[in-house]
Formats: C-alpha cells, structure tokens, sequence
C-alpha cells in the first residue's frame, strides 16, 4: 500500500515537472516566435492578394470612418448611423462607430502605456519603428476580420448573430471538414470564454488596483471597496446587453482617448525641441547601434524588431479575431466598408496611442538600460513597467503624473472589461445558447473583485495561452478563405471605379429584396444563406 502511494506520488510530480516545463520551454516559443510568425505569413499572404491594399486604401479608410463622423452632409451621416430599412437586408445592432468604439474598448489597454515603455527598455527606441511596420501588419488582419465578420453573419428573429466562430465554421465546413467544422469553431468559443476572464477582466482589474496603489496609496482593503464598486458598474452596463455595452463605450472611449492624447499633446508641446531628437533615435536605433538595445549590428536590429514587432501585433489584438464579434453586430452592410472601420482600429490603437507614449518617453526621461528603471530599480512586473511611464509624465506634470497615468490606467482598463465582456458573452450564447449569457455576466462582473488582489503577471500567463488557441483557429480560416477577401476588395474597387472595370450595386438590391430575412447580402454581390 505504501509503495502504491509512492508510486502514485512520483508520478504526481513527474507530470507537474512535465506540465511546467512545457510551459516554460514550449510556451515561450509558441507565444513569442511562432505565433508572430504566423501573423506575419497570414498578413503577407493577404496583402499579396489584395495588391496591398492597406496601403493603397488609407484614403478610403480615412474617409469611410473620420470623414463619415466630420461630415456635414446628413446624407454621409445617414448613411453610417441610420441605415434604412429599404437599403438592407439586415439590420444590425449597433453603428459602425459603436462597433469601432466597443472593439477599441478591448484593445486600448495597460499594453498601450505599460507595454510600450517595457517593449522600449528591451527593444531600444528603434522597437518604436518596428511598431509602426506592425501596424500595417495588424490593419490587414484586422480588415479580413471585419470583412468576413459581416459576410457570414447570421440573421434570426432576435437579431444579428456572428464573430471568428461563425466564419471558422464556414471555412472547416467549405474544405471539407464537416465533422469538425463545430468543433473548431467551439475551441475558439471556449478559448475567447476563457480569455476574457484573463486578458479581459482579472488582469485589467489589478492594473487598476497596482495604478491606483501606487498613485495614491489605496491599502488593499480600498482596492477590494473599489473592485466592489467596479464589479457593479459593470453588472450595471453589461446586464443591459449589447447595445448598452455599445452606448457605454461609445461615450467612454472618444472621452478616454481625448484624455490621454491631451496629456501626450501637452508634454510634447512643453518638450517640443526634443521630438527630432526622439525621432532620429528612432530610425537610427531600428537600423543601426544602440547603447539601449545591449548590442550592435544585427543582434541590436534583431532585437529592436523583435519587440517592437511583438508589441505592435499583440497591442491591437490583430489576428485574434475577438474583435470580428462586434464587427459582425454592425448596420454596416458592405464588407469592405466595415473592414475599414477594422483598420482604423488598428491605426489608432498602434498607430497613435503606442506612438504618443513613445515619444512621450523619449522626450523626457529617456530609455534606460536593459533590465533597470529610470532610478536603477530593476524592471519586473507590471507596477514596475508602469513606473518608467510614471516617471515619464512626471517629468513635466510633477506630482500629478502619477494621477494621470493611474487615471488612465483605469480608463483604459474598464473600457476593456466592458469590451470582453461583450466577446465573451457571445461566445457563451454560440456554446450554449441565450439562456446561459445572464449567467455569464452576473460571473463576469463578480470576478473583478478577486481580480483586484491577483497579480498581473499569473494572470496574463494563463491569459496567454487561450490568445493562442483563439489566434490559431482564426488565422487558419483567414488564410484559407483569402481567396474571398480578395475577391470582395477587388468588387469594391470595381464599385468605386477604382479597378479593372465597372460594377453597379443595382443588383445587390434587388436580390436583397427577394431574399430579404433568409440571407445576408455578401461584397461580391451573392447572397450567403443563413
């Protein structure tokens, strides 16, 4: 007896020992080098076939999003907030720019200050550039999301149904899968599940809980109060369903992003004489010897592109697909237009916010040395990473930049629990149904309490490692259905008189009529039955 128990012990152990080697050997490489690699080829692949379209596009872009929200005419403005009834098939449940608004809500978080500042102290100041290439990687990801999001959408009595689980499943079932197509699609369901208690709620909660500590001495019994008080705002927003999660992130985002971008603004014009400066180090860093970056040569442009690159991509949650699920949710009918509405999420997320903090950085305090702080502390953990930021805005706003920074760490953060919570209850609805959603969210909410006492770092491990079984799947289907992109952008420059030919959307209308409420009308023209 006693020898089973030995036995049974040892193989206890021998498992545990398994199991966390596999995580600390394998996991590093998935997480850090496969998983970049594998957003990179997708991306390739893509802009390959739509004759790089996210370059060549920037204007429509800008047009189809900022240029809808500025316009006077209120034909413009019909046309992206109150679409009629006689012009689509299907109604969606919110605007394009609450989708834009809600999936921003996801993405801008803690990595866009925090994230930043670490990505630099280890990339060097040219890890900043490689952030700019990264955007243009993630503007194509996240373009093929929003396209595919709003073609194999779903239309039922109560609404307008679709997301990464509703595309993966067409995929696997059109090439010939069709025993797995369900399952694939349900190991993303489950994986966003998962994730969003992770990425999109216990981690969100401490960053707000160290900031908060940390900028104005909250003990732990506070930050449990303030977890209290989170935990019902966001039962108070969430219960209400998707389009109270939409309205909420639609006041809270532009404010939360005016807020930051006016301290960013307002450091720099104070520092103004240093943004050359900054920039120079920049290109230079990305290209050549860097004392920041520990090397010379090739190992320092290796090593600047490399985080610079892992910072863009994970950043804006390009290649996830989570941000597909609101995307599909929007009254935006043409693909195209909504995959824009995509790509301009990932241009601000990256392209913006990442780029005020950096520069914001550089202009002030500098990069310190691999491994240690602005005042010789060695750099481990998210309150340590945020501290160089601290440090960086106190430069100037003294005393109150600590204020900023947690302020706007907390913006950030519960901007984010609000956005995941949407994925996530949409995944829950697609595994089992409407019944269970109240469920999930009463769960959702509660679990920012202990989320405020956990750390960061234990919860973004696990975190991770269900960013990979959603990224996988969702890649997958985007790199085989690349075909359809393709063929929708080059429909769409048809249309505009842009590409080889013309084409009229006459037809579209008319076959939307004769279909309407059996299908959703698709960019090619067809109409894919639901």
């Amino acid at each position: 007896m006693i020898v089973v128990e030995v036995k049974a012990c040892m193989m206890i152990l021998l498992l545990k020992q398994f199991f966390a080697d596999l995580y600390t050997k394998a996991f590093p490489f998935i997480g850090e080098v496969l998983l970049p690699a594998m957003l990179i080829i997708t991306a390739a692949v893509l802009t390959v076939r739509t004759h790089f379209f996210q370059f060549c596009s920037i204007g429509d872009m800008f047009k189809t999003t900022v240029g809808s929200l500025i316009s006077r005419k209120k034909r413009n403005k019909d046309e992206v907030f109150k679409q009629t009834k006689e012009k689509n098939s299907q109604k969606g449940t919110v605007s394009p720019f609450s989708a834009l608004c809600t999936a921003l809500s996801a993405t801008i978080g803690t990595g866009n200050i925090a994230g930043v500042a670490y990505a630099m102290v280890m990339g060097g100041a040219g890890a900043v550039f490689w952030m700019w290439a990264a955007t243009f990687v993630g503007m194509i990801l996240k373009f093929a999301e929003g396209v595919l999001a709003v073609k194999y959408r779903v239309s039922e009595q109560d609404g307008v149904k679709g997301g990464a689980m509703y595309y993966i499943e067409k995929c696997t079932h059109r090439f010939g899968l069709k025993k797995s197509a369900k399952a694939f699609a349900r190991i993303f369901a489950v994986a966003t599940v998962f994730a969003s208690f992770g990425i999109g709620n216990m981690s969100q909660a401490s960053a707000i809980s160290k900031s908060m500590e940390s900028a104005f001495g909250l003990s732990d019994a506070s930050c449990v109060c303030l977890g209290i008080v989170l935990s019902v705002a966001t039962a108070a927003v969430v219960i209400g369903g998707a389009k109270r999660i939409a309205g909420a992130n639609e006041r809270l985002v532009p404010f939360m992003a005016a807020f930051y971008i006016a301290g960013c603004l307002v450091i720099l014009a104070v520092r103004a004489e240093y943004i050359g400066d900054a920039l120079f180090s920049i290109f230079s860093s990305a290209f050549g010897a860097d004392a920041a970056t520990g090397g010379i040569g090739g190992y320092a442009v290796a090593k600047s592109a490399s985080w610079g690159l892992r910072r863009g991509l994970f950043s804006n949650e390009a290649g996830l697909g989570s941000s597909a699920t609101v995307h599909a949710m929007s009254q935006e009918n043409n693909p195209v237009k909504q995959g824009f509405w995509g790509m301009f999420e990932v241009f601000f997320d990256t392209g913006v916010i990442c780029t005020l903090t950096s520069l914001v950085i550089l202009t002030t305090t500098g990069i310190p040395h691999i491994g240690n702080g602005a005042n010789g502390a060695n750099i481990v953990g998210d309150e340590a990473k945020l501290g160089l930021a601290v440090n960086a805005f106190s430069f100037v706003f003294g005393n109150y930049g600590g204020a900023f920074v947690a302020l706007s760490v907390a913006l950030f953060a519960f901007s984010s629990i609000l956005g995941w919570c949407f994925y996530g209850e949409k995944a829950c609805e697609y595994l089992f149904g409407k019944k269970i959603t109240f469920l999930y969210k009463a769960v959702f909410s509660a679990s920012i309490i202990p989320g405020m006492m956990l750390g960061a770092d234990l919860v973004m491990n696990v975190s991770d490692l269900f960013n990979i079984f959603m990224a996988v799947p969702n890649l997958s289907a985007v790199l085989l259905m690349s075909g359809e992109i393709s063929q929708c952008v080059k429909v769409y420059l048809k249309s505009t008189g842009k590409g080889r030919g013309k084409n009229k959307e006459n037809n579209n209308e008319k076959s939307n009529e004769k279909n309407k409420g059996k299908y959703c009308l698709s960019a090619n023209g067809s109409n894919t039955q639901t």
